[in-house]
């Protein structure tokens, strides 16, 4: 009984993606480059330093 009830509940989503990036870019609706730049601004508002990919 505790099995069902710590048990995730998977759903399901079909990926059309051939790519890598088309696959990404449907997941998330951003690229990857999008990311990237949105990860290094929040990097420098929360540090205020920066970093180099």
């Amino acid at each position: 009984m505790t099995r069902d009830k710590n048990a995730k509940k998977m759903i399901g989503k079909v990926i059309h993606g051939l790519t890598p990036e088309e696959r990404f870019k449907e997941v998330r609706g951003m690229s990857i480059e999008e990311r990237h730049a949105k990860l290094k601004e929040e990097f420098k508002a929360k540090t205020g330093m920066i970093y180099e990919l």
